[in-house]
């Protein structure tokens, strides 16, 4: 076991304590309380939101309803308004009674866009909040010296825990280190901050722990340096899970194939006390078969 210096242990707790504070927020992910997807043509009525939902193109139009209405960065809507999707949620400040509403684009399994409304609920993220979270003792053995290599930017359409669904996967790299006395090279992901828009580098893996200590669909592990070639520290013991460990109300991308570890890697974050029984969002039925 390596050591773990004051000062290690005290930035990894900083590190701990920010992310179950992301996590409990009002609008943080355990605050998910629903996820609904347009079917062309039909306005989207979302319960507990007034008024509905116009998809036209890539456009979402929200209609305000007759008595009742959302507001947009603090000021009613009393018009069609846009509300614009980003790279995870919209762009503008959505809010009905505290509710946090926000638009999606995703991808069908037959390459066609798709789109939804979420909604966040700080009641609901009272109601799930906790603590803590189950973790691996703190050891310094996962803490290993890595070499990251960027490369051209790619972006993947992979499946996703929700069946139909496809989910962007933006490739910027790889990362190489060496676990007693194996070397390994991981796909590096980015994706931009939820708040600032700075590219953050993480890897998405499963390993030997997944689906029996952690979760099953695997964990995300930060990368810094990820903006050249440069040597980089890959801390295992910061490993988490995936907002689909915590709701259902997301659609989380699978690992990818070379990032499926055959070993355990005994660091980070353990499965969530609470288990989340899985259901689909998505319900489209298949194409008609050729005759």
């Amino acid at each position: 076991m390596g050591e773990v210096t004051p000062e290690y242990e005290a930035e990894w707790k900083k590190w701990h304590a920010d992310r179950i504070s992301a996590l409990t927020a009002p609008h943080g992910w355990i605050a998910m309380a629903s996820q609904d997807w347009f079917t062309d043509g039909e306005p989207l009525q979302v319960e507990g939101i007034p008024g509905a939902f116009q998809l036209d193109g890539d456009v979402i139009t929200y209609l305000p309803g007759a008595d009742d209405t959302i507001e947009i960065d603090g000021v009613p809507v009393t018009e069609p308004t846009v509300i614009p999707h980003g790279f995870k949620y919209s762009l503008v400040k959505a809010l009905y009674q505290g509710k946090k509403v926000e638009t999606i684009k995703r991808t069908d399994y037959d390459g066609s866009d798709i789109y939804g409304v979420r909604v966040r609920d700080p009641k609901e993220a009272e109601r799930r909040s906790f603590d803590d979270l189950p973790t691996f003792p703190l050891d310094t053995r996962w803490v290993v010296p890595g070499r990251f290599s960027r490369s051209a930017d790619e972006h993947l359409q992979v499946e996703t825990i929700e069946k139909g669904v496809k989910e962007e996967r933006h490739v910027i790299g790889t990362v190489t280190f060496a676990l007693d006395g194996r070397e390994y090279t991981l796909e590096v992901n980015g994706r931009p901050n939820d708040d600032t828009g700075v590219l953050e580098g993480s890897v998405h893996f499963t390993d030997q722990t997944s689906g029996n200590e952690t979760y099953g669909n695997g964990r995300l592990v930060p990368i810094p340096d990820i903006e050249a070639d440069a040597d980089t520290i890959v801390d295992f013991n910061k490993a988490h899970s995936f907002p689909c460990a915590f709701t259902n109300y997301v659609t989380c991308p699978l690992a990818p194939a070379r990032n499926r570890l055959d070993v355990a890697i005994a660091a980070g974050e353990k499965k969530p006390a609470t288990r989340i029984e899985r259901i689909q969002t998505f319900l489209k039925e298949s194409e008609p078969a050729a005759v």
